[in-house]
């Protein structure tokens, strides 16, 4: 089974995917992710991709971290191949499925292939090739390919920016002002510094982190850390985002106290504070006063 080395999240007409980049040198995309986007029965399009000789080795199960409960964990899920994603599409016929859901299904087959194709090609392909690609193109595919050339280049730089002024900086995916602007709905967590042990011992304890995730889940979209150390502990988020992890991940992985990167772990664990479910606390607190 690959591995997946970077998640890559990007939106489609208000929805976020990611598409994940594996130890095989492909990129994947979650099969449940897609068909609840078209509003398709997963079981039954997994069947008809096995089913089918000519894509059924670009369905493969990767370990991704999934919602579960109040948190997360870590399950198999099915991904299909990016290069296989066009011809699955176009095994949908639009006609046959329910009236509410056809033009969402005729959107897909229209624009989502080519939308991932343009943001993620540069990763697959060396640049004379896509030159020679390019130089057939209507005037519409280069604008396109030029605007994700763009977004590809500038996500790049800004992936991982560590530099020194008077702390660290570092940063990982989205900032709240890029969230705004793609539209992608977000929520915002943060862990001062000041409070953290290693920090106040180092006599160093200036700064903070902050992550984005989607509402009510785990799944990071983005992070930044200034302050001591950034550089070293961003590694952390970068690594959850390119495995498919959130903050319920880096809570259930122990960290040695005390230590700089602790302060990842009391922001996942703030997270979780925040999604508490209220109505279950009262019940908890009569039961532990009773165990005691």
């Amino acid at each position: 089974m690959p591995e997946i080395i970077q998640g890559f999240p990007f939106e489609f007409y208000g929805e976020v995917y990611v598409a994940y980049l594996a130890s095989d040198r492909q990129f994947y995309i979650s099969l449940n992710d897609i068909c609840r986007g078209l509003g398709v029965d997963a079981r039954s399009q997994r069947r008809r991709i096995q089913d089918d000789e000519a894509i059924a080795d670009k369905l493969v199960n990767l370990a991704l971290e999934t919602p579960y409960q109040e948190g997360t964990r870590t399950q198999e899920v099915a991904c299909l191949s990016l290069r296989a994603l066009p011809y699955w599409l176009g095994t949908i016929d639009a006609r046959r499925v329910k009236d509410e859901i056809r033009p969402r299904v005729i959107l897909f087959k229209r624009d989502f292939a080519e939308t991932a194709w343009f943001v993620y090609r540069g990763e697959i392909l060396p640049p004379e090739i896509i030159a020679e690609v390019d130089s057939y193109a209507t005037p519409y595919e280069r604008e396109l390919a030029e605007m994700m050339a763009d977004f590809r280049s500038l996500k790049n730089k800004l992936d991982t920016l560590t530099g020194r002024v008077d702390e660290e900086l570092a940063r990982v995916g989205l900032s709240e002002t890029e969230a705004r602007r793609q539209g992608i709905p977000f929520e915002v967590t943060r862990y001062d510094l000041e409070d953290l042990d290693r920090a106040i011992a180092d006599g160093d304890n200036t700064g903070f982190i902050k992550v984005l995730t989607l509402p009510g889940r785990g799944r990071i979209l983005g992070a930044a850390i200034v302050g001591s150390h950034a550089g070293e502990m961003i590694g952390e988020f970068v690594t959850a985002m390119g495995r498919g992890r959130g903050l319920g991940g880096i809570l259930g992985t122990i960290h040695p106290y005390p230590t700089w990167g602790e302060a990842n772990r009391h922001l996942a664990g703030a997270w979780r504070r925040a999604h508490a479910p209220a109505a279950l606390l009262p019940w908890l607190e009569r039961y532990f006063r009773w165990m005691r």
